[in-house]
């Protein structure tokens, strides 16, 4: 538990007794900004798994964050853009996490899908989710405009999912740095720190479970996004 949002650890507590994630939801829709979102993913994920319902409840964060960007003044377009990207970045993992593993296509596109990314839309997701090749899959991520300028990227041979994971979280890194630059009196300076602090948490996380498990090195290198 991270007890620095809205809520202490205290508030959190009260929770370790519900029996079911959706009692978890259901409380926190009735007290949290959050409503709309919780309401939507519960109603959408009733008698569904776990990772179902959080597929769920990350489409409609994306879909409130977007819409509440969109009535925003010209200063937060650029937040908007950043946003947006970042909706293709989720949207390719989830297709690199989930290849050749898609037992019901309907029901994995309706809660998976994020829509109002920039590069990659319905079709686009489609087409990239049917490729069965995981090199083909590597290479047609790689030459998506989202990419264009990431010369590294594109010239990198990816042997692995974890290692293309890797890559697209590095380039959502290096997205959120020349966001920054290219506006450095908007709010995006600020994001990208907190992008790059999200990313030293997750990459101590993954070092302390690799050397946990007792993992290689080297598959713990390929893991981090440094």
């Amino acid at each position: 538990i991270i007890p620095y949002g809205i809520w202490r650890k205290m508030t959190y507590d009260q929770y370790q007794n519900a029996r079911h994630y959706t009692q978890i939801a259901e409380q926190f829709a009735s007290n949290h900004w959050f409503f709309s979102v919780l309401r939507n993913a519960l109603k959408e994920t009733e008698g569904k798994s776990q990772g179902y319902f959080e597929d769920i409840l990350m489409k409609e964060y994306y879909n409130n964050l977007v819409k509440i960007l969109e009535s925003g003044d010209f200063a937060e377009k650029h937040l908007q853009k950043f946003v947006k990207l970042e909706i293709d970045i989720q949207n390719l993992l989830c297709i690199i996490k989930t290849h050749n593993n898609i037992e019901q296509w309907d029901s994995f596109f309706n809660r998976a899908f994020i829509p109002n990314g920039l590069h990659v839309d319905q079709r686009r997701f489609k087409e990239l989710c049917s490729i069965k090749d995981f090199s083909t899959l590597s290479q047609s991520i790689s030459s998506l405009e989202i990419f264009s300028n990431d010369e590294p990227f594109k010239a990198m041979t990816f042997t692995s999912s974890a290692m293309l994971g890797r890559e697209l979280s590095k380039s959502r890194l290096k997205m959120g740095q020349r966001f920054s630059r290219l506006y450095p009196l908007s709010v995006l300076p600020i994001i990208h720190y907190i992008v790059k602090k999200e990313s030293e948490v997750e990459n101590l996380r993954i070092l302390a479970r690799g050397k946990e498990r007792k993992l290689p090195r080297e598959i713990i290198s390929e893991l981090i996004s440094a």
